[in-house]
C-alpha cells in the first residue's frame, strides 16, 4: 500500500515496533528471571520459595515494563497501549520461562533446565535481530554475562544477611 512506511525487513513500521518491543521484553525478563532464580538457588532456597518470589517478580516487571513503554511512547493511545501490550507480553513470557521449571524439579534439575530455555530464548532473540552469527553470538553472550554478574552479585551476600 502506497504511504506505509517500511522497516529495513520490509514490514510495517508499526510491526518493526512491536518486534523491538518483543526482542527487549523477552530479553529483559529472561536475563531479570535467571539472575534471580540462580541468584536464590547459590542460597540453597527450596523450589517452592524461587516460585513464590519468580511469580511476584515476573508480575511486577510485567506490569512495570508495560506501563514504563506506554509512558516513554508517543502517539495516539491505541498506538502506546500496542507496543505497552507487545512488550509486557513478551517480558511476562521471558520472566517466566526461567521459573516454569521450579514449579516441577527440585531446585538443581530446574536451574539446568531453566538456564537451558534461557538460553533457546538468547538464539531465539538472536535470530530476530537478523544480522547473521552476530545476533546469536551477542544474544548469548549478554544473557550469560547477566546471568554470571546475578550470580555473582548473589553469591557475594552473606546468607545471613538481613536475617
Amino acid at each position: 500500500m502506497a504511504g506505509i512506511s517500511k522497516d529495513k525487513t520490509g514490514r510495517g513500521l508499526a510491526d518493526a515496533g512491536k518486534r523491538r518491543e518483543a526482542i527487549f521484553g523477552a530479553f529483559d525478563g529472561t536475563t531479570s528471571m535467571i539472575g534471580l532464580v540462580f541468584g536464590l538457588a547459590v542460597h540453597d532456597y527450596a523450589a517452592a520459595a524461587i516460585v513464590i518470589a519468580g511469580v511476584s517478580a515476573a508480575t511486577s516487571a510485567t506490569v512495570s515494563m508495560g506501563a514504563g513503554e506506554y509512558e516513554s511512547s508517543d502517539g495516539a493511545v491505541r498506538r502506546r497501549l500496542q507496543l505497552a501490550g507487545a512488550m509486557a507480553l513478551a517480558t511476562a513470557i521471558g520472566s517466566v520461562v526461567p521459573v516454569v521449571p521450579f514449579f516441577l524439579l527440585r531446585t538443581d534439575p530446574a536451574c539446568a533446565f531453566g538456564g537451558a530455555i534461557a538460553l533457546a530464548v538468547g538464539l531465539w532473540i538472536g535470530h530476530q535481530k537478523r544480522v547473521g552469527w552476530r545476533g546469536y553470538a551477542s544474544a548469548v553472550a549478554t544473557l550469560f554475562v547477566a546471568a554470571a554478574v546475578s550470580v555473582g552479585v548473589a553469591a557475594a551476600i552473606p546468607a545471613s544477611a538481613g536475617g
